[in-house]
């Protein structure tokens, strides 16, 4: 399998500053109506799932994911992809997981490109695929930056590009993936002064972007 399917489940909220983050706790121990209880059902689920409950855990974050939360419709989606409380079943996992990659939850987008790639749960389709690779590398998905980086390189489902190549296989490498630097050599061999030069002023201008 070219990608690297994420094997975590995220059990913190979104929240924002620690003063929230206090309030926030009070809230789900005191029940307070002002905070938005599904929050406090995020949490349970976290319980649930720490303890080794899946089925709870499954109910908990369902409940709450159907309520627009993305951890909750992550989670979900990798609860289903690794039958964690369930059955394992792509279909589900890549409806979670689109839930969430809409709501640009890079991990999500991730995913979600490695099931397009693959036809798992979802028609196989390479354009699928690279848009949401190149969605959750934008968004700080550091796994996302192999396989655009191999596609640039290829021609698969996008132009042949060694400069966009040698960009996102740059990238890979600097952030540690153990197969990217031997594909960027082979790049590097292909390519003339001038599309180095573009190379290392795209990755100049993503990191200083992002």
């Amino acid at each position: 399998m070219a990608g690297k399917m994420f094997q975590m489940i995220e059990y913190r909220p979104v929240v924002g500053s620690p003063v929230i983050k206090i309030l926030l706790s009070i809230a789900c121990f005191l029940s307070i109506s002002t905070f938005n209880p599904g929050w406090c059902d995020f949490k349970d689920g976290a319980t649930a799932m720490k303890s080794g409950d899946y089925e709870l855990a499954l109910q908990e974050w369902t409940s709450v994911a159907l309520e627009g939360n993305k951890k909750a419709q992550y989670n979900l989606g990798v609860m289903h992809a690794d039958g964690i409380g369930t059955m394992q079943n792509y279909v589900k996992a890549a409806k979670w997981y689109l839930l969430a990659a809409k709501q640009g939850y890079g991990a999500a987008q991730y995913n979600l490109a490695v099931l397009y790639q693959h036809g798992m749960g979802v028609p196989m389709s390479t354009s699928s695929a690279l848009k949401w690779y190149h969605q959750a590398a934008e968004n700080g998905i550091p796994e996302a930056f192999l396989p655009l980086g191999r596609a640039y390189t290829d021609g698969d489902g996008v132009p042949k590009n060694y400069s966009s190549a040698f960009i996102w296989l740059s990238l890979a490498v600097i952030n540690g993936s153990p197969n990217a630097s031997g594909y960027l050599q082979k790049v590097r061999q292909k390519m003339t002064r001038d599309q180095i030069a573009l190379g290392n002023k795209g990755i100049q201008d993503w990191i200083k972007k992002h």
